[in-house]
């Protein structure tokens, strides 16, 4: 089994929970919510380019931003719904 999911504590498996690493699994048209509102007010964007940078167009307004792929994990809340 790869290291990169094991336990660092005993070695174990860790639990798949989506909310554990975003930034592995996010995929095109994916809506997320993040954890600040936009300007607008939305809390939630579409990713629209997966990269070193994520790309996402909110989802109140259509405004588009990029996100280094570190200030996106951290910011990242919950998927709200998950492309095919």
């Amino acid at each position: 089994m790869n290291d990169l999911l094991k336990n660092k504590v005993d070695g174990r498996p860790a639990p798949e929970n989506p909310k554990a690493r975003p930034g592995a699994d996010v995929r095109l048209d994916d809506t997320v919510r993040l954890r600040k509102p936009h300007p607008c007010g939305s809390f939630d964007w579409r990713v629209v380019r997966l990269g070193a940078d994520i790309g996402l167009r909110c989802l109140g307004c259509e405004h588009r931003v990029n996100l280094a792929r570190a200030d996106f994990e951290r910011r990242f809340k919950t998927y709200l719904e998950r492309a095919d």
